[in-house]
């Protein structure tokens, strides 16, 4: 705050080519892209959407108190409108993730990993797992919810918009969080909502068809999942070698981020064999330690390969892993959930899900 003075600019043609000479001098509060909850003192940033740009709500952010807005648009440039300093930036979404990035003061002093996890299906499953393997605390952002596994508070998306996911983010390092698993969804990715998120690793869990109405294409829809192995500084990639998308993640990284595969068929951790039963599963694993049996609680194919994306993900991060922690796995509310069983009735699962697989 304090210092420069906002020139004064007529027109939008009247473009400066420092931003940060422009906006220097202004005291901002912190950061908002939904107008109905800004407060006087806040920066606007207003991001385009298929309802419109963010420009058509300026009016509204003016009238809220804002001090200035940050717009994303094709051309960089500043310019003043009703006294306010607007600055329009290609880069806005990126712009918006590093400043909230440096507000929560992320990498002053000890910050929790983060664990990025994508797929079409699994997310949900695979994140808890995690999460119940990880040092503790460990807590999780999804579909379901934010927080420990066991005391999850509901939000609006899997993947929350900027704003509130740093405000997440920070709230769950003042809770003690040692380790984060993240749902990481595809608008998500294509919308930068989680730029500059500092993924220590990425998981993918599948891809098949979903969410192309948003997309457009399957080669869309997998470009954006691609987007969280790119992130910069990331460590582990965990990847299900069993997809055919695989290779694409694979050859889109960069050579320094390391690679555990797993799957069926094959993969650094591999189910050579595994018995299904009506309380568990028993699995013969290939690993990089070697071959390991494991008696599992969680039942479904599907959960052979959750297992082995968290049991990869975990020891990946130097995390022990002992048959006793295994043993108490448990899956979130919804996902091959057996209801306690009544005396002479058939037995009861739920299972959600809402793609053609």
């Amino acid at each position: 705050a304090g210092g420069l003075a906002m020139p004064h600019l007529e027109t939008r043609a009247d473009l400066l080519p420092t931003p940060r000479v422009a906006m220097g001098g202004i005291a901002l509060e912190v950061f908002e892209t939904d107008t109905r909850r800004l407060r006087p003192g806040m920066l606007y940033v207003g991001l385009n959407t298929n309802h419109g740009d963010g420009r058509q709500f300026l009016a509204q952010a003016w009238a809220a108190g804002a001090v200035a807005a940050l717009l994303e648009g094709s051309e960089e440039g500043i310019y003043t409108e009703q006294g306010h300093a607007v600055w329009q930036s290609p880069q806005a979404r990126a712009l918006l993730g590093r400043s909230l990035r440096r507000w929560h003061h992320w990498d002053e002093g000890q910050a929790p990993v983060i664990i990025g996890v994508t797929g079409t299906n699994g997310k949900s499953s695979v994140t808890r797992l995690i999460a119940e393997l990880a040092p503790q605390p460990a807590m999780i952002i999804g579909t379901l919810g934010y927080g420990h596994v066991d005391a999850l508070i509901s939000h609006a998306n899997t993947t929350p918009d900027p704003v509130p996911l740093w405000q997440t983010l920070a709230t769950l390092r003042e809770q003690g969080a040692k380790v984060i698993a993240m749902e990481v969804s595809s608008h998500a990715l294509a919308l930068e909502r989680v730029a500059a998120v500092p993924f220590a690793t990425a998981v993918f869990t599948n891809l098949s068809r979903d969410h192309l109405d948003f997309h457009g294409d399957m080669a869309r829809y997998g470009a954006a999942k691609v987007r969280l192995f790119q992130t910069p500084g990331l460590q582990l990639a965990v990847v299900n070698s069993d997809d055919t998308f695989a290779g694409q993640i694979a050859a889109a990284m960069a050579p320094e981020v390391r690679q555990l595969r797993f799957g069926v068929k094959s993969g650094d951790y591999q189910a050579v064999e595994w018995h299904p039963g009506a309380s568990g599963t028993l699995l013969d694993l290939h690993t990089p330690t070697g071959p390991r049996r494991l008696r599992s609680p969680l039942i479904g194919n599907s959960n052979v390969q959750n297992l082995l994306a968290a049991l990869a993900t975990a020891e990946g991060m130097g995390w022990p892993v002992s048959d006793v922690a295994i043993a108490g796995l448990d899956l979130p509310e919804g996902r091959y959930q057996r209801l306690a069983p009544v005396p002479g009735k058939a037995q009861v699962m739920i299972d959600y899900a809402h793609t053609p697989d």
